[in-house]
């Protein structure tokens, strides 16, 4: 069944946990309840970083084992 408008809007308010069992056991490489983070390196003069992303939307997939879109 797909998520309602209401399920995505109460994730984007609170998205520390699953829109569709509602479990707390989610991840992410770092996750505090609003942005994620991962760890860029650079090959070619050792610098590293972090990107920092921020939830603005929530995208339907089938299962776990879905692919990462590309857009």
């Amino acid at each position: 069944m797909p998520l309602s408008a209401e399920k995505k809007a109460e994730y984007l308010q609170d998205p520390t946990k699953c829109p569709y069992c509602g479990s707390s056991q989610i991840g992410a490489d770092h996750f505090d309840g609003e942005c994620a983070s991962q760890r860029c390196d650079c090959d070619a003069c050792s610098k590293s970083w972090f990107d920092i992303y921020k939830l603005v939307d929530i995208e339907e997939g089938k299962d776990a084992t879905d692919t990462v879109l590309q857009r």
